[in-house]
């Protein structure tokens, strides 16, 4: 976890991807705290196997149905139920995740109570799996027009289609595969969507 000070009617969660040290989860939850004005931000690690065994254990766990729960899953299901106990009724988490972490965050939803889904709003970047809104309370997937993981993502789960917010890459992004978590195609859209999170009601 890191930031300075904690709302109580605010929660960010936020899930990285595949492939990637602690180090990095712990550099992009303090990118999001700094995003919303030094509120505390609550990282889900996802160990690494290499990229190779990620991405074979990713293709299996992207299914619309997976049943075995991961260890990113139960955290994020601890982590949910800890602020629906604590917040305020009306209060809603904001929970983000990017890449291989969009299949945690979407397999923990599914199997996580109805009223732990009602209370979240998920953003989720580069997905590997589509969160339907469904799912949570409000839902926003975005993929950049050049980033093939969500395109991959669609042909596994194509009526999710009109769930999906494409965006024009950043002219200083990859021309081949906009799928960088620092990528301005999506880090502009973070901080925007950050910003209204600590302002609004929901």
């Amino acid at each position: 976890m890191t930031g300075f000070y904690g709302a109580l009617d605010k929660k960010i969660i936020y899930i990285h991807g595949i492939n990637s040290p602690i180090e990095r989860t712990e550099y992009c939850i303090q990118k999001i705290s700094d995003y919303a004005g030094g509120q505390k931000t609550t990282g889900i690690y996802n160990p690494t196997n290499g990229a190779y065994r990620d991405g074979f254990e990713y293709s299996e766990r992207a299914k619309p149905v997976f049943l075995i729960r991961s260890q990113a899953e139960k955290e994020l299901s601890y982590h949910l139920t800890s602020f629906h106990l604590t917040a305020p009724p009306s209060a809603k988490a904001l929970l983000i995740s990017y890449s291989g972490g969009t299949t945690e965050a979407r397999n923990g939803l599914y199997s996580s109570l109805p009223i732990l889904r009602y209370r979240t709003l998920s953003v989720a970047l580069a997905p590997s799996a589509i969160i339907p809104d469904n799912l949570c309370y409000l839902s926003w997937n975005y993929a950049s027009k050049n980033d093939l993981v969500p395109k991959y993502a669609l042909k596994m789960t194509p009526w999710l289609a009109n769930q999906v917010t494409f965006l024009d890459p950043h002219p200083t992004a990859s021309k081949w595969n906009d799928h960088d978590w620092d990528s301005r195609t999506y880090q502009i859209q973070l901080a925007e969507d950050v910003g209204i999170y600590m302002k609004r009601t929901y």
